[in-house]
C-alpha cells in the first residue's frame, strides 16, 4: 500500500506545529505563522513583527500547545518570551527572561515552561500567566518535558543530568547522571520512568522510584524533536538526518523507523491519523495513515497476524493510533502464539511483542509465560556463563527474549562498548585496536545489526574518512545508511552541517537575487544524496525567478504572490520587499484614515486590487473591520447601537475593535467569542448600517 502524502512549504525550518481536525498551523524560523486546512491546503500566514529569525534549526525555541491554541516563542534579543494566541492570531503576555532559550507546554495547556541558557526555568500558568516557580540550575537548560498527569517535570542540562522536579513535593527529588547531553526528554505513561535521547545516539530509560537507569535501544543519530501525549505507549523521535524513530516510552525499544526524502526534522505533531513532519530547510510532510489504520484493523480483527505483521514492518507509524494499540493489547494472546516467518514478518510481529508486553496489565501474564517456556533454559544458561554472543544468538531464535531484563542487560554492556569503540577509532587507532585485542569475549556480530565486528567498523571508518577528505559526499552518505553507528562520528556530523550551510547559502544568494551563485549551490547540495529533494526544490523555485520578474514588471499581482506562496524562497527577493512596501504605503496608510473614518465603500474600493490575493487576506479583513466599527461608531443610529454590533459581533466575534467601540457607545459586549454566522459570509457585506448615513454627532444635535 503507498503512503498517502501532502506537502507543505514555508520560508525557513518549521520549529513548531500543530495537527488536528480543525486544522494545520506552522510557525517556522523567520518566525511566521502559518494556517492550513487539515487537508494541507495553503490558508493564510501572519508574520511576527520584532522577533529576530532563528539560526538554530534544532533548538527548542519555539512551542506550540497541542490543541493548536497558543504559541511561545522566545525571543531572546529583547530577553523575554512571547506568548501567544492562535485562534485569533494576538499576543497574550510578555514575559521577561534572560536569554530565553526553551519553551515547552504541558499536556493539556495550563503550564508552560521556559528555560534560559543560564539555567534558570521558570513554570507559568497559561490562564493569567502567573508565574508559580522558578529554579536554577548550574548549567544550561537542553530540554524539558512534563509528565502526563502534570505532576513531574524532567530538566536536562548541558553537564549531562536529568532533574526531577515534583511540583506537589514542590523540590528536586533526584538528578540522574548520564553518558551524553540529552536533547529530547518524555515521560512513560505511568509517569515512573523518563526516557532520555541523548546526542550521540544512546536511549536511557531511568527509573523513578527505583534510582535506577539503563540502555534502551540506540538512535544512532542527533535527536532534534520528540512528539507524544497522542497514545500511551509510544513516542516519535525526530533526528537530524532523514529518519523518523517509533518508540515505546515504557522500555526505551525502537518499533520502527520511517524514512524521509527531506533532511533534518526540525519539528513534529500527532493527530490520531495523521503525521506531520516539518524540515530544516522549511518543507512539510503530512502522512495520512487513515488507509493502512483500516487494513491492519481488519487484518487483526480477521486473526490475520501475519498481514498485520507484514504492515507493521513497512509502515511502523500505524502505531500512532490509540484505538489499534489497543486493539492490539486485546488479541496478545493470538499474536504470542503466532511464529512470524521471514523478515518483515518477523521484523513486524517483534514490534508488535514490544508494543503489547511493555503493558503493565499484560506484563506479568506475558513474562509468566516466557519465564516457563523452553526457549529460555539455553538462553539463562549462556546468560550464567557470559557467553553474550550465545545469548544473543538464542534470542535472534525466540525474539520473545528479548522483552528480558536480562537481555537488556547485555544489549546495554555491548552499546557501551560500541560506542567507546567508535570515540578510540576517532582518537587513535592504535588504541582502538588494543583495546579490540584486549576485549575476550566480545560479539562478532550483533543479531539485531546494531554492533558490526571490529573489523567491519574500523574498515568503514576508514571509508568514511576517505570519502570525507576526496569530497565523496554521496560515498559518505551511502556508508551513513550502511553502517547507523557512523552517524555519530565527528566526519559524518561535519558532513551534515555541510549540506545545512549550503541550503543557508541558496537562501542567502536568493535574498541578494544573485540567482546563478544559488543555483551553484543547488547543484552541488543535489549531488549529495540526503539533500537531493531539497535541492531539487530549491532549483525549482530558482528556476521560478524568472516569471517572478516578469509578474513583477507587469503588475500582475494575483500570480506574484501565487508563485510568491508556492515557492516560499522567492519572498526573500527584493522584488516581493518592494511590493509589500508598495502595499503598505498606497494601500494599508491611506486605508487606516479611511477606516478611521468609517468610510466603508472607500475602504473596499482602495483593497479592490488585493481582495483577490491570499497573502493579504488578513491585513485586508482588519482593515474592512475597523472601518464597519467605526462607521458604527459614527454613524449608527440613536438606539441602535447594540443590535449592530451585535450584527458585527456575529461575523467576527470580540476583537479589539469591537471592544473599543462597545467601549466609546457605552454598550454591555457580547463575552461569547465564537461568531455565529461562518467568517466566509463577510464578504459579501458592504455596510452594517440601513438607510442613510448621519453622524451621531448631528443625531445628538436634532434630538437635543
Amino acid at each position: 500500500m503507498s503512503l498517502v502524502s501532502s506537502s507543505l512549504h514555508t520560508l525557513r525550518s518549521i520549529l513548531a506545529s500543530s495537527i488536528n481536525e480543525e486544522g494545520i498551523t506552522l510557525i517556522d524560523s523567520t518566525p511566521t505563522i502559518y494556517g492550513y486546512s487539515a487537508e494541507g491546503e495553503y490558508v493564510k500566514h501572519a508574520n511576527l513583527k520584532g522577533v529576530e529569525s532563528f539560526i538554530n534549526r534544532y533548538g527548542k525555541s519555539v512551542a506550540m500547545s497541542s490543541n493548536g491554541k497558543f504559541a511561545l516563542v522566545s525571543d531572546q534579543t529583547n530577553n523575554r518570551a512571547l506568548f501567544l494566541s492562535l485562534e485569533p492570531i494576538k499576543m497574550l503576555s510578555i514575559i521577561s527572561m534572560p536569554k530565553p532559550d526553551v519553551v515547552l507546554f504541558n499536556e493539556d495547556s495550563t503550564l508552560l515552561i521556559i528555560g534560559s541558557e543560564s539555567g534558570r526555568l521558570d513554570i507559568y500558568k497559561t490562564d493569567d500567566c502567573s508565574r508559580i516557580l522558578e529554579l536554577h540550575f548550574s548549567d544550561s537548560i537542553v530540554c524539558a518535558a512534563f509528565s502526563k498527569n502534570g505532576t513531574s517535570v524532567a530538566i536536562a542540562t548541558m553537564d549531562k543530568k536529568i532533574h526531577l522536579y515534583r511540583l506537589d513535593a514542590g523540590k528536586i527529588i533526584h538528578a540522574f547522571r548520564v553518558d551524553g547531553i540529552v536533547e529530547s526528554l518524555t515521560f512513560s505513561a505511568d509517569h515512573n520512568k523518563i526516557i532520555g535521547f541523548t546526542r550521540f545516539g544512546a536511549t536511557y530509560v531511568l527509573n523513578i522510584l527505583l534510582k535506577q537507569q539503563f540502555i534502551g535501544d540506540p538512535t544512532f543519530e542527533w535527536p532534534t524533536r520528540v512528539a507524544s501525549g497522542f497514545n500511551d505507549n509510544i513516542v516519535l523521535l525526530g533526528t537530524r538526518s532523514n529518519q523518523l524513530l517509533i518508540y515505546n516510552n515504557s522500555d526505551g525499544i525502537k518499533l520502527g523507523c520511517f524514512n524521509f526524502n527531506f533532511w533534518g526534522i526540525t519539528s513534529l505533531s500527532v493527530s490520531a491519523e495523521k503525521v506531520l513532519v516539518g524540515f530544516s530547510d522549511g518543507n512539510g510532510v503530512v502522512i495520512d495513515m487513515n488507509e493502512t489504520l483500516k487494513e491492519a484493523s481488519s487484518a487483526l480483527e480477521g486473526g490475520n497476524i501475519a498481514k498485520l505483521s507484514r504492515l507493521v514492518a513497512e509502515q511502523p507509524l500505524i502505531f500512532i493510533n490509540q484505538d489499534l494499540c489497543t486493539k492490539m493489547e486485546r488479541h496478545y494472546e493470538a499474536i504470542f502464539r503466532f511464529k512470524p516467518s521471514g523478515v518483515n514478518e518477523r521484523k513486524g510481529h517483534e514490534a508488535i511483542v514490544s508494543l503489547i508486553i511493555a503493558d503493565s496489565t499484560l506484563r506479568r501474564e506475558l513474562m509468566q509465560s516466557l519465564y516457563s517456556s523452553e526457549e529460555i533454559v539455553p538462553f539463562m544458561e549462556k546468560i550464567s556463563l557470559g557467553n553474550a554472543q550465545g545469548a544473543c544468538t538464542s534470542v535472534y531464535k525466540s525474539p520473545h527474549l528479548r522483552q528480558l531484563r536480562e537481555f537488556h542487560e547485555v544489549r546495554s554492556s555491548c552499546l557501551k562498548e560500541l560506542m567507546h569503540e567508535i570515540k578510540l577509532l576517532e582518537i587513535d587507532p592504535e588504541k582502538f585496536n588494543e583495546y579490540i585485542s584486549s576485549v575476550e569475549g566480545g560479539c562478532n556480530k550483533c543479531v539485531h545489526n546494531l554492533i558490526p565486528r571490529p573489523e567491519e567498523l574500523e574498515e568503514n571508518y576508514k571509508k568514511l574518512l576517505s570519502s570525507a577528505s576526496s569530497g565523496n559526499f554521496s560515498a559518505l552518505a551511502e556508508i551513513g545508511e550502511q553502517h547507523e553507528i557512523l552517524r555519530q562520528t565527528k566526519v559524518y556530523r561535519r558532513f551534515m552541517n555541510y549540506g545545512e550551510a549550503l541550503i543557508d547559502k541558496i537562501l542567502a544568494r536568493m535574498a541578494a537575487g544573485k540567482m546563478d551563485q544559488a543555483e551553484e549551490y543547488a547543484v552541488k547540495l543535489i549531488k549529495i544524496k540526503p539533500f537531493f529533494h531539497t535541492g531539487n526544490y530549491f532549483k525549482n523555485q530558482i528556476k521560478a525567478f524568472d516569471a517572478f520578474v516578469s509578474y513583477a514588471a507587469g503588475n500582475n499581482l494575483a500570480k506574484l504572490f501565487l508563485l510568491s506562496t508556492e515557492y516560499p524562497a522567492l519572498r526573500t527577493t527584493q522584488i516581493f520587499k518592494d511590493q509589500i512596501d508598495t502595499y503598505k504605503r498606497n494601500i494599508v496608510t491611506p486605508a487606516n484614515n479611511l477606516a478611521k473614518n468609517g468610510e466603508v465603500t472607500k475602504v473596499m474600493k482602495l483593497l479592490a486590487p488585493y481582495l483577490t490575493i491570499e497573502y493579504f487576506e488578513e491585513k485586508n479583513l482588519l482593515l474592512f473591520k475597523k472601518a464597519l466599527v467605526h462607521e458604527i461608531e459614527l454613524y449608527a443610529p440613536i438606539g441602535e447601537e447594540q443590535l449592530l454590533l451585535e450584527r458585527y459581533h456575529g461575523y467576527f466575534g470580540w476583537d479589539n475593535e469591537y471592544a473599543q467601540v462597545c467601549l466609546t457607545l457605552k454598550v454591555e459586549p457580547n463575552l461569547t467569542r465564537k461568531p455565529d454566522i461562518r467568517i466566509s459570509e463577510y464578504k459579501t457585506v458592504t455596510t452594517l448600517l440601513q438607510g442613510s448615513r448621519v453622524l451621531r454627532t448631528l443625531q445628538n444635535q436634532e434630538t437635543a
